[in-house]
């Protein structure tokens, strides 16, 4: 006679983020949209030469969006803050990377977004989880002198490792004047987090003649 075992396992690792995204905001004195803000916007071109001493390409940082205001309601005194990203895959740069931005006038630093390779590292930990299942499995049936005979159904699910680190806004004003300073922000620059993969299966078992 056939029957279904229903499994739960888990198997779990500690992985380390890839890459870092930094998240800031500028204020400049000219508004200037899109990819040419970049080298058009004088606040912009002196960041992106600053990031470039660090070794940062280009490439590396991005403007998201870019707000208008106007205090007087003229146009010509209209001021622009530009949102910009900047990617960066070498962690052991991010203290003197933060040294560089805290010491940039009028750019506040928003938060820091770790990037994981998640996924990844869930296929392997999903096939360990798997074998502890089946493990699980046959012991079970074994005590009900049953045997497993194949797979029904599986399904796997794992948590998400925390991403958004919030900067502390004091941390700029408390480096003024120390040009380029690394930056300790509290906490490990190089961030790890555990990773759970948990699998559900469904066993075939046959009982015993």
């Amino acid at each position: 006679m056939e029957g279904t075992i229903r499994v739960t396992a888990s198997a779990s690792s500690v992985i380390t983020a890839k890459a870092v995204k930094l998240h800031v905001k500028l204020e400049g004195e000219r508004a200037v949209f899109g990819s040419a803000a970049l080298t058009q916007a004088k606040e912009l071109k002196d960041l992106v030469e600053r990031l470039k001493a660090l070794g940062l390409e280009e490439a590396q940082i991005s403007v998201t969006s870019v707000t208008m205001t106007s205090p007087s309601g003229l146009m010509k005194a209209s001021r622009a803050t530009f949102s910009l990203v900047i990617d960066e895959p070498k962690l052991e740069r991010i203290p003197g990377l933060l040294g560089a931005l805290s010491d940039t006038k009028n750019l506040e630093i928003q938060h820091l977004e770790w990037v994981w390779d998640d996924f990844e590292t869930s296929v392997p930990l999903a096939t360990e989880a798997m074998r502890k299942a089946k493990r699980k499995a046959e012991a079970m049936a074994s005590g009900v002198g049953a045997t497993v005979t194949g797979i029904r159904n599986a399904s796997d699910s794992w948590n998400m490792p925390e991403s958004v680190v919030m900067y502390e806004s004091s941390a700029p004003k408390m480096m003024r004047g120390r040009s380029a300073a690394p930056v300790d922000i509290g906490m490990e620059y190089r961030a790890t987090q555990t990773l759970e993969v948990s699998v559900t299966a469904d066993f075939a078992v046959q009982n015993e003649v």
